[in-house]
């Protein structure tokens, strides 16, 4: 038989519990029926309203300590067989002894493992699926008892008795997948998918969290000391003002708009010598954002220049036509018609001379890899500085020698030149046919 009441009191709260096999689940002393009473100090001025201190009446304190996530948990009260993990801790007014243990995260901010604070060995761990369901868990044995502080997917503590975790707002069914009541915020028209009430993180944990059990959010930053969530859990790993975040938060938007099987764009996959076509679905995005964060890890951080890549094509177009309209308007329109000179020749002239000179990014250090070594390539060698895919820009990352090409093309179009002046001239490889392809896109769909 279980009961299970739950009292909840203006400075905290109490859990009174009745179970059989208690002391298997919870880790109580004795297996038999028992009922125990937690007390809950609560920290109001936390997001998610963390606990400072769980105490059992007569029996065991628990005290955490808090930074991004939860840090560190110190255990008083228990009696004897906490052997080497046991050390004693000294007060002004006494002694006690005690065991610390440090908590050890996912990204996502689950809880891996715990280690002791005497020999730094792992105690306990659980091991998890994407939604959460256990695995495989080992908790820590004190003698009689068995302390189950491991056991917390994405921030969320885990219910022994319930089977569920508690998710805050409402608690989270990891078998179902589901949450075990209505969500407070309805969710967006514009997201369908989150107008579903019992969803959890709209069915990509991968990538979600919901901390409070009322929105999905992802990871853990500051502001001012204060608690903020972003809507991508790459907050927790990386700064929210570095280019690796801005990349990823950019990606996460388009998987979210890509519809699933159908993509609405395609790209191209080189490697190995082997160019191919490959579809801009949410399989690709995902890919990437993992090929990107791989990056950063390795100190070879992607460059997000999404809106530095339209600047220059709007510039380097505005410098051709403002070029033209010199050839056709006011004094100098009038020099150039006594001059005898071709307008569209002078006007291939222009566009050559751009992408061969100062349009030729890949010979434009602003543009190049900076990095010694990047993605296991060295840089220095065979102009890879060129030639490597760095700069993120549409969902894509491209090269500075992909830049030149897609400038080209972009900025023909825009003088109304034929294509074949761009289209043949530059064009070595299929890398380089896409990437004029893409600028010949870009202009012609007014961008």
């Amino acid at each position: 038989m279980l009961c299970l009441w739950i009292e909840q009191r203006l400075l905290g709260m109490q859990h009174y519990l009745l179970h059989q096999d208690l002391v298997t689940i919870m880790g109580r002393d004795g297996n038999q029926t028992t009922a125990i009473t937690i007390d809950y100090v609560i920290d109001y001025t936390s997001a998610l309203k963390n606990a400072l201190i769980e105490t059992e009446t007569g029996g065991v304190t628990y005290r955490y300590t808090y930074g991004l996530e939860k840090l560190s948990a110190v255990v008083y009260g228990i009696i004897s067989g906490a052997g080497s993990v046991q050390q004693t801790y000294s007060y002004p007014n006494g002694s006690a002894d005690v065991v610390k243990l440090w908590y050890n995260h996912s990204r996502l901010g689950t809880t891996d493992f715990l280690t002791d604070n005497v020999q730094g060995k792992v105690t306990s761990y659980t091991a998890y699926d994407d939604w959460g369901a256990l695995t495989m868990k080992t908790i820590i044995k004190l003698g009689t008892r068995e302390l189950d502080l491991v056991t917390e997917y994405t921030v969320h503590k885990y219910d022994p008795v319930l089977g569920v975790y508690f998710a805050r707002a409402r608690m989270y069914d990891a078998a179902d997948r589901r949450f075990m009541a209505v969500d407070w915020v309805k969710g967006w028209i514009q997201q369908p998918a989150s107008l579903v009430q019992y969803t959890y993180v709209l069915d990509n944990p991968v990538i979600w969290v919901d901390p409070s059990g009322n929105l999905r959010a992802a990871g853990f930053y500051t502001i001012n000391g204060v608690y903020a969530y972003y809507y991508n859990p790459d907050a927790a790993e990386f700064r929210i003002d570095s280019d690796t975040y801005k990349i990823l938060l950019d990606l996460t938007t388009r998987w979210e708009n890509a519809e699933p099987g159908k993509p609405y764009e395609t790209t191209l996959l080189w490697g190995n010598g082997v160019v191919s076509e490959i579809a801009m679905d949410r399989s690709y995005y995902s890919q990437l954002a993992c090929r990107v964060r791989e990056n950063a890890r390795k100190d070879n951080e992607n460059v997000y220049r999404q809106d530095e890549v339209m600047d220059l094509l709007h510039e380097n177009a505005g410098l051709a036509i403002e070029y033209q309209n010199s050839m056709l308007l006011g004094r100098s329109g009038l020099w150039f018609a006594l001059s005898g000179k071709d307008y569209f020749l002078e006007s291939v002239a222009f566009l050559i001379g751009m992408a061969e000179g100062w349009g030729n990014y890949k010979f434009d250090e602003h543009w190049q890899v900076p990095f010694d070594s990047y993605e296991g390539n060295k840089m220095n060698v065979d102009n890879n500085k060129n030639w490597k895919e760095w700069i993120y820009f549409d969902g894509r990352l491209v090269s500075a020698d992909d830049l030149g090409n897609m400038n080209m093309a972009y900025v023909g179009v825009k003088m109304h030149l034929p294509r074949y002046v761009y289209q043949n001239r530059f064009v070595n490889d299929n890398k380089d046919a896409y990437w004029v392809q893409y600028g010949i896109t870009l202009a012609e769909n007014g961008r």
